[in-house]
């Protein structure tokens, strides 16, 4: 059949299983008469009525059919409702008449057009030739009256049933057209729902996931949907069994641990920090415990803006503090430095006096460098906004440190991976090299044996160690001024780093231990800068 027909078909359904029902009712005649049918018969002639019977009856099973290629459907039921008439009369008329057991045929057709008609002329005809045909089948005995009331009555019982089926079907099919506005308004308010939801089951198991929640946690709603909270976010299951334990009434509103944050890593080994809410699902009426409610959202960058918030808050109130005292200290500074190299000129200096000023002389160098450092910490010229090439960059580095005594005497090697990219990045070449140069010497200055410099795309750059690691206390605090580890450092080379990142518009982010990476230990900064086409198009 081509695709044309089976469409034409799938209209007709309805007719269709009208059809089968009908050729249904046939075939238990058909059996009641092969079981029966020598009872039934009069004796003189009874198989030739049988076969009579069963040609009747298989010809109107094979003929009725055709009326699927007709397309009123209520006509075609009132002609088959006439043919039913028809045959029932004459099987009656076959089997005894007045006797035969297949009487009923004629209520029950009578009951089935009052179903199924819906045009009032088509039922009162369909009754009318019934009751005409009783005396045909069954001849004017006393029985015909009994038979006329049966179809009348089954008649208006077949309308009464209509009638309650049509208010029936009117209203399951308002109850579904609400239930489906309800579904559907549900999964909007799934879909657009600006967090992430879950609704676990009192074992512990998800039993539906929006859209947000699929994309935090890195899976697929079906992947997530069935499967236990704990394979997932273990700390919160936890947390909903401890919801779930609670008896008190007074309790069961009461949110646990609300809008708290969690470190999570999803499946696709992305590092986030969620903010999450529980609330526990109970039944209204009996406050039966069915399951909790879990609300969350990826807050990972607006933690990260937070902190960068604070440290940019202590770098602003330091760098206050700073201008002040490096102008106060310069001065009397100087006085020092100036008298010390008037003393040296004097030769009547003993070789200890020699010794003391030789030690006020190096120290005022060291004390006058550090506060140059701390000036330019404090009050840096503006950085440039140059297209640069990181590649190039990182090249420069990597010759500077082969000459450079300090990294010679930490023995430790460098390993440099660039890729090439069209894109380039924006920001202060020199300072940038500076940056970098920072970030390896500190890595070789922690302990590290071995340091990775990488850059990829044009824009990003990770420089990785295999040193000890920073532990997780003291990682929000290493870009603060004057916060060290180091026995004689000063403490400004990272916090200027991070402010000549950030005054380029560049971000930067650590990661220690790097698991994936070492079995313990382990650091990784990361920098991205922002990409040199961008920031016209921001200017316009």
């Amino acid at each position: 059949m081509d695709k044309s027909f089976l469409e034409f078909l799938s209209k007709k359904n309805q007719f269709s299983k009208i059809l089968v029902l009908r050729s249904l009712a046939y075939i238990v005649i058909v059996l009641i008469l092969v079981f029966f049918g020598r009872s039934i018969l009069p004796e003189d002639d009874a198989s030739v009525s049988l076969s009579q019977i069963y040609g009747v009856i298989a010809g109107v099973i094979l003929v009725q059919f055709l009326f699927l290629f007709v397309d009123k459907q209520e006509r075609n039921l009132f002609v088959l409702t006439v043919v039913d008439v028809c045959v029932a009369t004459y099987i009656i008329k076959s089997t005894g008449a007045s006797s035969s057991p297949f009487q009923v045929l004629l209520p029950l057709l009578s009951l089935v057009s009052s179903v199924l008609f819906t045009k009032r002329p088509y039922w009162i005809a369909a009754i009318f030739l019934i009751l005409l045909l009783i005396p045909v089948s069954i001849g004017f005995r006393a029985t015909v009256a009994g038979i006329a009331i049966g179809v009348i009555v089954t008649a208006f019982v077949g309308l009464y049933l209509r009638s309650n089926l049509e208010k029936t079907g009117f209203a399951l099919s308002q109850t579904q057209a609400q239930q489906r506005r309800l579904e559907s308004l549900q999964k909007a308010i799934m879909a657009n729902i600006p967090s992430g939801l879950l609704s676990v089951d009192s074992r512990g198991q998800i039993i539906q996931a929006n859209k947000i929640a699929s994309q935090v946690m890195g899976v697929t709603e079906k992947d997530l949907v069935g499967q236990n909270l704990e394979n997932f976010l273990p700390e919160l299951n936890k947390l909903r069994a401890q919801l779930e334990t609670r008896t008190s009434i007074s309790d069961l509103f009461e949110p646990i641990a609300n809008r708290r944050t969690i470190s999570f890593k999803n499946q696709q080994g992305k590092e986030l920090r969620l903010g999450y809410s529980l609330a526990r699902l109970s039944s209204p009426d009996n406050h039966e415990i069915l399951g909790t409610l879990i609300l969350f959202q990826d807050l990972t960058d607006a933690i990260n803006m937070e902190e960068n918030l604070k440290l940019s808050e202590k770098l602003a109130a330091v760098g206050k503090l700073a201008a002040g005292i490096a102008h106060e200290i310069r001065n009397p500074l100087a006085g020092i430095s100036g008298a010390a190299q008037l003393l040296e000129a004097d030769h009547a200096l003993t070789e200890e006096n020699q010794k003391l000023l030789n030690i006020i002389q190096r120290e005022s160098s060291r004390l006058d460098s550090l506060i140059s450092e701390f000036l330019e910490f404090v009050r840096p010229s503006p950085p440039k906004q140059d297209p640069i090439q990181l590649p190039k960059i990182a090249n420069q580095v990597l010759e500077s440190l082969q000459v450079n005594p300090k990294w010679k005497a930490l023995g430790c090697h460098v390993h440099m991976k660039t890729e090439e990219s069209r894109d380039e990045a924006l920001g202060d070449e020199n300072r940038i090299a500076q940056v970098l140069l920072n970030l390896v010497l500190n890595a070789g200055q922690a302990g590290a044996k071995e340091v990775w410099l990488e850059v990829s795309e044009g824009t990003r750059v990770r420089v990785l160690d295999n040193g000890p690691g920073i532990p997780e206390d003291i990682q929000a605090r290493i870009f603060e001024p004057f916060f060290t580890t180091k026995d004689r450092g000063t403490g400004l080379g990272l916090a200027i780093a991070y402010k000549t990142l950030e005054g380029v518009g560049a971000s930067i982010n650590i990661k220690s231990p790097v698991s994936e990476k070492f079995a313990t230990g382990g650091t990784l900064f990361e920098i991205q800068f922002k990409k040199a086409g961008s920031h016209s198009r921001e200017a316009a």
